[in-house]
Order: structure tokens, then C-alpha cells, then sequence
């Protein structure tokens, strides 16, 4: 996770974060910082969560509810959809768009099961991917629920265009699917020949990827980067 400071055309400031990953410090750290950059700076400012709040770190419940109250002095904040974040959305709404074996190897082998139990929920006393469900929708609250439910595919903000993944280029943005804008590595859209900067999460490095027409933003909060 780090955030990204950029400049826009309409003399505006955009801030955008990259996968949090349940690193409820590092994301408190990071917001103060953004804060005290904004307080300094006069004209509107935009805050984007470029998706990826939950799994992996410890506080995937504390960093929902810390998301769900916005920063004071930010003008405008947006909550971008990841995949690990659609995966609990579709776990919560029984709503298995895929094999049951993928959702499986979400919670046991990348990450899942540290939201759950961040809740209060331990899959391996569950049977069933549906007991599971059932046993987050009694123990997820209703605004957290909710959050997840309004997260946005993507964002377009004057020259940049804000998403968890990527995009394809061949396509036009609105026919993308979620599995497209939430799934798609760096290589995809490499050069990618349209008119604005794709700020993109997902797919993590050691420092900031800063290019013409892409920047990534994920730096592996949760392997012990910034």
C-alpha cells in the first residue's frame, strides 16, 4: 500500500491508495499523512481506495469500519472494488459466480480467512462454503455490508482513470467486465494508446510503478513494504 500524490489539470489534488490488505497501522499512518499534505493545500482535493481492503492482514474488519467514516478535511472520496473485496461480497449475497473450489482457495489459501476470523468467523468449523456465508451474514454488520455493496468498478477523474486491476485496451471501458477490471495484470495495458493515466492496484512492486500512461500503487502492505 502507498499512496500516490498527483496533480491533476484542473489545479485539483488527487490522492490514491493502493491495496490496504487488512493493515489497519499502516493505513492510519497513511491517512494522517494525507491529511496534513491536504490541510496544506487550498484548492479541492480527491481521495481514492484503489481497492483490496480486506485478506491477508489481521484488521480487515477494523479497516472497513475506518473506511467507512471519511477523512474530514478531504473534499470528495471514492472506494474503488477489488478481487478479494468481491469475493466477500459475493460470499456475503450467496452469490457464487464461480466453483465453489475458488471461493475455497480464497479463504484457505489467499487470505480470506483472516477477514473471517477478523469477525469472529472460523471457516474450518464449517462444513459447507454456504455455512460459512450464512455465519458472515449474522456476524458482518449491516454498514459494512453495505460498503462493500457500493464500491465502484472504476473512476474517472479528468485525466486519470482510477481501477483495482486493470484494463483491457481492446475493449471499451464500458464493456468491461469485473473479472477485467479487477483481474488484469500490467502487461495487459502496457502502452495501452488511451487518453488517460490508469492508476492501477493488484499487482505489487517494490516502489511505485510511474509511467506515461500507468501508474501502480501496490506495494505489498502486507509483506512488510510501506
Amino acid at each position: 500500500m502507498l499512496k500516490s500524490t498527483m496533480k491533476t489539470k484542473l489545479n485539483s489534488r488527487l490522492y490514491v491508495v493502493g491495496d490496504v490488505h487488512g493493515c489497519l497501522d499502516k493505513l492510519l499512518k497513511l491517512q494522517k499523512a494525507i491529511q496534513e499534505d491536504a490541510t496544506s493545500f487550498s484548492g479541492p482535493t480527491h481521495l481514492v481506495y484503489i481497492g483490496d481492503y480486506i485478506d491477508r492482514g489481521l484488521y480487515s474488519k477494523q479497516v472497513i469500519e475506518n473506511l467507512c467514516t471519511p477523512l474530514l478535511n478531504i473534499d470528495t472520496v471514492d472506494y474503488i472494488l477489488g478481487n478479494h473485496d468481491k469475493n466477500l461480497r459475493d460470499l456475503l449475497e450467496e452469490n457464487f459466480e464461480r466453483d465453489e473450489a475458488d471461493y475455497l482457495n480464497w479463504i484457505f489459501k489467499y487470505g480470506g480467512d483472516a477477514t473471517l476470523m477478523s469477525y469472529g468467523v472460523h471457516p474450518k468449523q464449517s462444513s459447507t462454503l454456504t455455512e460459512i456465508a450464512r455465519h458472515m451474514q449474522e456476524s458482518v454488520p449491516e454498514h459494512h455490508q453495505q460498503f462493500l455493496k457500493d464500491l465502484k468498478p472504476y473512476i474517472e477523474i479528468g485525466e486519470f482513470l482510477c481501477v483495482h486491476g486493470g484494463i483491457d485496451p481492446k475493449l471499451p471501458l464500458e464493456e468491461h467486465d469485473i473479472q477485467t477490471l479487477t483481474f488484469t495484470r500490467p502487461p495487459t495495458f502496457e502502452n495501452h494508446g488511451w487518453d488517460k493515466i490508469v492508476m492501477f492496484g493488484h499487482t505489487i512492486f517494490d516502489e511505485p510503478l510511474i509511467e506515461h500512461d500507468r501508474v501502480g500503487v501496490d506495494t505489498g502492505a502486507y509483506t512488510g513494504n510501506p
